[in-house]
């Protein structure tokens, strides 16, 4: 009797063994070929990107590779679009506004310059991801402007996390979280599962206090997030903001949430953010949700 249950505990740990290198190295597979682009700026604010940088990257989320080409002037532009025009757009923020794990053509900057189907309307891409409001704010202010009519800053949620007063407690929950994913079968199951709607939500909702912009009832530490972020705005030069458009890009959590007929919850960021742009009377863009909630990506 012994020496069945050894002989099944060894082919169930045979099996988990398997499972487990299988999936990383053939279902959680990735691969880059190139150079890291992303860089620290000569004063050690924010992030630019190297010129004349090229890296191809294979995520597991995505069939294809997907080219990440840095011009000589240091930006991620679709050519066909960035070319001196009559109407200069630039366009700052984090990874959305960058295009991660998309192809340029699909970026949501150049996505809008093809939709407006005007030959005069040109667009440059200064997104470098995992940026903050105070870093994409400070680049706003340190780039040269002038040949631009318009300056639009892609904001989304996360750019404010790095205002709130995080605690050693929602720290040592994401030190876990990683600590989780570092097991391919686990990361497999939470995948699987957060792949429904509901169970995403309910995992979201569990984040402590990064998740209580959806909320209508502000907690202190999102009051405190959105006044420093309303000082850096208001901060910046008069001839800046008079060209400055805040562009709320929704997070996949705020696209779930739309979905729900009575659910209005991923309005409340976009709220708060409309009235710090009436309040600085500058122009903001907020999505078009009956049109919007329709899309899966949310790059």
């Amino acid at each position: 009797m012994k020496k069945i249950l050894l002989s099944n505990l060894l082919i169930f740990i045979a099996l988990i063994i398997f499972l487990e290198l299988s999936l990383k190295f053939f279902y959680f597979k990735e691969w880059s070929e190139g150079e890291n682009c992303r860089e620290k700026d000569a004063n050690e604010i924010y992030f630019v990107l190297r010129p004349n940088c090229q890296l191809i990257h294979k995520s597991w989320e995505k069939k294809e590779p997907v080219k990440y080409f840095i011009n000589e002037n240091g930006r991620r532009d679709y050519a066909q679009y960035a070319q001196a025009n009559e109407i200069m757009i630039a366009s700052f923020g984090d990874s959305f506004t960058f295009g991660a794990m998309s192809d340029i053509q699909e970026n949501y900057n150049y996505l809008a310059i093809k939709y407006l189907n005007n030959e005069l309307v040109s667009l440059h891409n200064y997104g470098v991801a995992a940026q903050d409001a105070e870093q994409i704010i400070s680049k706003i202010e340190n780039v040269d402007h002038n040949e631009y009519k318009y300056i639009l800053y892609g904001l989304t949620a996360n750019d404010l996390y790095p205002l709130l007063d995080h605690d050693k407690k929602n720290f040592e929950k994401l030190s876990i979280k990683n600590l989780v994913y570092k097991s391919s079968i686990l990361k497999f199951t939470i995948n699987l599962i957060l792949k429904n709607d509901d169970q995403y939500i309910l995992a979201y909702l569990r984040r402590g206090k990064v998740k209580d912009y959806l909320k209508e009832d502000l907690s202190n530490e999102w009051k405190m997030a959105y006044s420093k972020f309303e000082l850096m705005i208001n901060n910046l030069p008069a001839e800046i903001k008079q060209k400055l458009i805040v562009v709320i890009i929704p997070q996949q959590i705020q696209t779930i949430l739309s979905k729900k007929d009575n659910e209005k919850s991923n309005l409340y960021f976009e709220k708060n953010i409309k009235k710090i742009c009436l309040r600085l009377k500058i122009d903001c863009l907020a999505p078009d949700w009956p049109k919007f909630k329709e899309h899966k990506r949310v790059h």
